[in-house]
């Protein structure tokens, strides 16, 4: 189809192209619940005077979305001829030019002149003046000027997609293109106009400029709605408004330049969305969200949940219980229910209430899976991977990165099948842009990210190969759902991995987050801290308890001593103890005795106490620590463990010889670094001095 700027003239006569509520004026009551019936199908209630029959007509009439339905209910050869009259100047043509028009020559005379009523009966066209008889030459037939403009302009949205229906840029791009206007405006006139209306306290201010019950409306659209609000959710609100007014709405909107009313059809790209539609522009929608987004002081939640480094240290347990124990699994690579109970009951204790610790050790075991930290082995049991056992040395940034993109795959019991990856790549983009540690409304991103998909479904579409005519009458997903889908996202994977804080209300219900430090590191906003590093304050007891003064950034610091020590029953940040078995839990995860010890002397108010250094050495010597020199000179102070180790078959290719009880002489060729790694792998704890 050809679009081009249409003129007031005709081809076959200076007639005025009737107006659509003249050519309604015209019609008896009959006629008009004919037409009723044809342009609103599946009206319970049809009004009952011609003046109340003729207004629902004139708003159905204008919208492009509703025409192009209509038209294609009438069948293919009334279409033919529709599009034949839009393209002709003043989109009135005679009767003889539609005969002699080469797209139409297969109809007969019967046949146009049938399809000819078949339009004036539903409206789509009508007699554009003179005098001549039905089937003369000259009679000269016209669509209604607001119906051509409006079909005119859905088939611009089309060409524009959806990018096109939901932007501000989109909607500039076809107003000042628009077929009516007797000259366009050039495009680089177009993107400064954009520009100057696009700003956030440009925008802002058009909104607080509507009429006061538009624009109650319209915030309550954004806040509540993402901005895209379906005229079957404005039927259930609460508002003062006297019902939908599509028309007057549109117009307002559209001066204001903040949004518009129309139908909207997104079942093409498998979304559960259909009808007449109030649309905030998602420019207009964001500045208004920036304005009130950051709920700040002194609106911060009633309850605020941090997860902090739990999900990591709980990693380290689980991977620590695999390499001690002998777990077996089932045929489907299941753990027995008495195995995943003694997991649960190791794990540090949940500080919320969004999964369960159940739930928490499936999702890790799921990502231990999946990033081949462990594997089977052919007695269906399960074992550290060579990546496991290097996952203790591997920085916090890396383990977080990794942690982040495992959540963005892992589904739902909601799932929404091929919009979730998107819709949470598009969210993560956007969390770059939060200022970390800052309160936001819970639905803030949610809803901006849902927008934005919208926008880019055209794109997303060509992306996976498919056609928009394809997924028509076959979508699942509502426009709320998309929302809500990643609200649940961000509380069931993101705020149990750290990567947020929620905040709650006085009822319990969540209502805002922020970005923390360890999502600033896993989405790459910010160097990792050195190893140990933190601003947190420890005094360490004679008597083994570790106890810890938070400070600003402390993260690496809470999940070092999660490695080594225990925390208090409590599950407060407060204290900690140390033990043989947390300090074995901490040599298995791969963490060094020494770094150990370097991390309690660093942070420690006072010197730490003698016997806490014998005691952490007595207690790695018991748990099989050897040490490994830089001449390949290795010694273990427990002669048991020593033992085993010489008389291991796997260990005998690297032997050399044995030096006395307790060291031995390994054989040249491989490094320090390298034979160690060696010999963990045949699961002996090995330092190098």
């Amino acid at each position: 189809m050809r679009f081009m700027s249409q003129s007031k003239s005709t081809r076959g006569g200076t007639s005025k192209v009737p107006k659509l509520s003249d050519q309604l004026q015209g019609k008896s009551k009959v006629e008009l619940s004919e037409m009723h019936a044809f342009w609103l199908p599946g009206r319970e209630e049809i009004p009952k005077t011609s003046a109340l029959l003729q207004k629902d007509l004139i708003e159905a009439m204008q919208q492009g979305e509703r025409i192009r339905d209509r038209l294609a209910a009438l069948g293919v050869r009334m279409s033919a001829v529709f599009q034949v009259i839009l393209q002709s100047d003043g989109f009135k043509e005679n009767l003889h030019r539609l005969q002699t028009n080469a797209s139409l020559q297969k109809l007969s005379k019967y046949d146009l002149e049938a399809a000819l009523m078949m339009l004036d009966r539903h409206g789509l066209v009508s007699s554009a003046g003179g005098h001549a008889a039905a089937g003369s030459a000259t009679r000269l037939v016209s669509i209604p000027e607001e119906v051509a403009h409006a079909f005119l302009r859905q088939m611009a949205a089309v060409k524009d997609g959806v990018y096109g229906r939901l932007t501000l840029r989109g909607y500039l791009e076809r107003m000042y293109s628009d077929p009516s206007r007797k000259r366009r405006t050039p495009a680089s006139r177009v993107r400064e106009m954009f520009r100057m209306y696009v700003g956030e306290a440009a925008s802002v201010s058009r909104i607080e400029r509507l009429p006061e019950g538009l624009r109650a409306l319209v915030e309550k659209a954004i806040l509540e709605f993402g901005g895209i609000l379906p005229k079957p959710l404005f039927e259930r609100m609460e508002t003062e408004l006297p019902g939908w007014d599509a028309v007057g709405w549109a117009k307002d909107l559209g001066e204001a330049l903040v949004g518009t009313v129309s139908e909207l059809d997104l079942r093409p790209y498998g979304v559960a969305h259909h009808g007449p539609t109030l649309i905030v522009f998602s420019e207009v929608a964001l500045a208004w969200f920036r304005r009130v987004a950051v709920p700040g002081d002194p609106d911060r939640p009633h309850l605020e949940q941090s997860q902090g480094v739990n999900t990591l240290s709980n990693l380290s347990r689980f991977l620590a219980f695999v390499q001690s124990s002998s777990v077996r699994i089932t045929k489907r690579g299941e753990m027995f229910k008495s195995t995943w109970k003694r997991i649960e009951d190791g794990f540090l204790p949940e500080p919320q209430s969004e999964i369960t610790t159940g739930e928490s050790v499936r999702l890790l075991y799921r990502f231990a899976r999946h990033e081949k930290l462990i594997d089977t082995t052919a007695e269906r049991t399960l074992r550290i991977a060579p990546a496991g056992r290097s996952w203790g040395s591997t920085g916090m940034a890396p383990k977080l990165e990794r942690l982040l993109e495992f959540m963005v795959h892992e589904p739902l019991d909601d799932s929404l099948g091929e919009h979730d990856l998107p819709l949470r790549r598009t969210l993560i983009r956007m969390l770059h842009h939060l200022e970390p540690g800052v309160w936001y409304d819970l639905m803030y991103l949610p809803f901006l990210a849902r927008n934005q998909h919208l926008c880019n479904l055209d794109d997303w579409q060509e992306d996976q190969g498919r056609s928009t005519s394809a997924g028509r009458g076959k979508a699942g997903s509502d426009l709320q759902r998309l929302a809500w889908s990643l609200v649940a996202w961000l509380r069931g994977r993101m705020f149990p991995a750290g990567l947020i804080d929620l905040g709650y209300d006085s009822h319990g219900h969540a209502v805002a987050m922020r970005l923390t430090h360890l999502g600033t590191l896993a989405l790459g906003m910010e160097a990792a801290a050195s190893p140990g590093m933190g601003r947190g304050s420890l005094v360490v007891t004679p008597d083994f308890e570790v106890v810890f003064f938070p400070g600003e950034d402390d993260a690496q610091l809470v999940y070092d001593l999660d490695r080594f020590a225990e925390r208090t029953p409590s599950g407060a940040l407060k204290q900690y103890r140390l033990n043989e078995a947390s300090l074995k839990r901490g040599l298995l995860g791969g963490m060094e005795l020494r770094r150990m010890r370097d991390c309690l002397e660093m942070h420690s108010r006072t010197p730490i106490p003698e016997n806490v250094y014998i005691a952490l050495s007595d207690w790695a010597l018991r748990a099989g620590l050897f040490f490994l020199s830089e001449g390949l000179v290795i010694r273990c102070q427990h002669a048991q463990h020593f033992e085993r180790f010489v008389a291991d078959a796997g260990v005998r290719p690297y032997l050399k010889v044995t030096i006395d009880d307790t060291s031995a002489q390994m054989k040249r060729g491989p490094s320090p670094k390298r034979l160690r790694t060696v010999l963990r792998d045949l699961d002996y704890l090995v330092e190098i001095e």
